[in-house]
């Protein structure tokens, strides 16, 4: 066997995750469909809206707004929440809160700055407003209330040299474990896999490291669909567990039960639908001269002989004088077998 081809797309390791650009949000959109049985409910073109199969999940990545991850779900007791993520945000990143949303919330409560401060974060929860930043001062989490006594709500933002790559927003009632997820994925150090072309981000290189990847294009792919037919095992397995399939109940011999012919519908009575049969009736041949006009026939067939009879008793040479105009049909029938002419229809 020949060996396979080296991927003609070189791809690199970047390193801090938060700067390695958004990635292929594919990796996002075919799992949820193929491995988790998500449904597309959007109706315009170029626009992903996934929505799970209870309807209460829902991960939109919004060509309208700049191509930002919108992730929202109603909570069992009808509140709501949302949550908006930036383009350059890493779809690695997206993909954890999502697992989050999927599970349900655990019932301890969550300090969603603990695994930047474990991180090597600083963090100043002296102010009203809880603040964690990056040890290159990068990307700065921000926990504030939306009003006093209510719950807390959760903004990032990833901001170089002025310029402000990608920002994530919580709102309120959102499930600590979801901004956990994302604080957690901040944290980690792990090298996230792009493609060489487009990398580092534009003014991101003093702040991003770079190494060569063994693997291309094909082998994340062969990734992706290990991860979709392993989501594809677990919902089937899960689902098993939780209903397990019902055996049909066949029909014995004591069970079956021979049910009665339908009766055929009487003939409809429409005179749309009836067919009525004509009675039959024995061909008589033509007679040679038709039937005198006689007083006791209608009015309106005699009528019609008279002005058949007329039209073939009429000359069709100019010049030429009618003699039978105004003349009773009787007439006009003795005149023309005395003249002999041929009767045209």
């Amino acid at each position: 066997m020949s060996p396979r081809p080296a991927s003609t797309v070189p791809y690199v390791l970047a390193t801090p995750g938060y700067l390695a650009g958004g990635g292929d949000r594919g990796h996002l959109t075919e799992l949820l469909l193929r491995g988790h049985g998500w449904h597309n409910v959007s109706t315009i073109d170029y626009h992903t809206a996934l929505a799970s199969p209870d309807g209460r999940l829902h991960a939109v990545h919004d060509r309208r707004a700049g191509w930002t991850w919108n992730l929202r779900a109603t909570h069992p007791d009808g509140r709501e929440w949302e949550a908006i993520l930036g383009d350059h945000l890493p779809v690695e990143y997206v993909t954890a809160m999502v697992d989050a949303m999927r599970h349900p919330p655990t019932p301890h409560s969550h300090k969603v700055l603990d695994p930047l401060r474990e991180a090597g974060w600083s963090t100043d929860g002296a102010g009203p407003a809880p603040t964690a930043v990056s040890p290159d001062g990068l990307v700065r989490v921000t926990e504030q209330p939306s009003r006093p006594g209510r719950p807390m709500t959760w903004r990032a933002a990833c901001t170089v040299n002025g310029y402000r790559w990608w920002t994530a927003a919580f709102s309120t009632h959102t499930p600590p474990g979801v901004v956990t997820a994302f604080t957690r994925s901040l944290a980690r150090n792990d090298l996230l896999p792009r493609m060489a072309i487009g990398m580092p981000l534009y003014g991101c290189g003093p702040y991003t490291r770079l190494a060569r990847a063994s693997h291309g294009w094909d082998d994340e792919r062969a990734l992706l669909e290990a991860r979709i037919a392993d989501a594809r095992a677990r919902r089937n397995t899960g689902s098993q567990a939780a209903a397990p399939a019902a055996k049909p109940v066949l029909p014995t011999a004591a069970l079956r039960t021979r049910w009665p012919r339908r009766p055929r519908a009487p003939a409809p009575t429409s005179p749309f639908f009836s067919v009525v049969q004509e009675p039959s009736v024995p061909h008589t041949p033509r007679p040679a001269e038709p039937s005198p006009i006689a007083a006791e026939r209608p009015p309106r067939l005699a009528v019609f002989l008279f002005r058949r009879y007329l039209r073939a008793c009429i000359p069709l040479e100019p010049g030429h004088t009618v003699p039978l105009a105004g003349a009773r049909p009787e007439t006009v029938l003795a005149e023309a077998r005395r003249t002999g002419h041929r009767h045209h229809d």
